[in-house]
């Protein structure tokens, strides 16, 4: 069995990955993206599925620096990306009976990567705008990392294209997907635990989510950016995803 997790970046993808690791299931056959002062227990990411999704993105537009592409359709592989990603795919089931990984960049890709799985299961996380904006705009200052700064427009922006994508996705495959709000984390993990287990098929042995989530990365979300994300109209988007995320555990 194979999942994947995805969603927004900044959306707590990096946690349920970490999660999954240490209940039992290999999430990064070839090695991940180091800790930093953003994310010091890790990201959680394997990089060759990072590295193929941000060449895509480059090459679709070069000012994106790998990650900040904001289209209203799913992306489709190359014949050769997709002989790449088959080739991915091969080498981790070789390996191990049941897996998964976890890039934010697969929410762009998800009906690719399911046309090579077909039995992919989809973990998709969600975090309120303001929260993720906020989140974004302060790694960016504080990394001072060129390839990192966005502009509050361009977050809100690619905020409402990963998470209007999570929808559609889920609502073509309902029974695939797990939808699942960061505010439920780490409260409802046993009950995500169950699911997992019961409903796709994976053979975990859970570990409590709570000695991992860290309270301190969370940073409320200023007034103005608050207010800045219902003008974009994120708030309808928001109301679906919820209407979802709470239907499903």
């Amino acid at each position: 069995m194979i999942c994947c997790v995805a969603g927004m970046h900044r959306s707590g993808t990096s946690l349920v990955a970490r999660w999954l690791a240490e209940s039992g299931l290999p999430m990064a056959k070839a090695g991940s993206i180091e800790p930093d002062i953003s994310n010091p227990h890790g990201y959680y990411e394997d990089l060759d599925f990072v590295r193929l999704h941000a060449r895509h993105i480059r090459r679709k537009r070069t000012t994106t620096a790998g990650w900040k592409l904001r289209p209203r359709k799913f992306q489709l592989f190359s014949p050769e990306e997709r002989v790449c990603a088959r080739q991915l795919v091969a080498e981790r089931t070789a390996c191990y009976p049941d897996w998964g990984w976890k890039d934010p960049r697969t929410t762009l890709f998800l009906p690719a990567w399911r046309a090579i799985i077909p039995e992919l299961k989809a973990i998709l996380i969600w975090r309120p705008c303001a929260e993720v904006v906020t989140s974004l705009l302060t790694r960016g200052l504080k990394q001072r990392r060129r390839h990192l700064l966005i502009d509050p427009v361009s977050a809100v922006r690619l905020w409402r294209a990963y998470n209007g994508l999570i929808c559609t996705y889920q609502a073509r495959f309902p029974d695939e997907t797990l939808v699942i709000a960061s505010a439920q984390l780490p409260g409802t993990s046993q009950a995500i635990c169950n699911r997992l287990i019961t409903d796709f098929g994976f053979p975990l042995i859970p570990v409590s989510m709570e000695h991992l989530f860290v309270s301190d990365l969370l940073h409320p979300a200023p007034r103005w950016i608050q207010r800045f994300c219902w003008m974009l109209g994120c708030d309808a988007v928001e109301e679906r995803l919820q209407t979802i995320s709470v239907g499903q555990l």
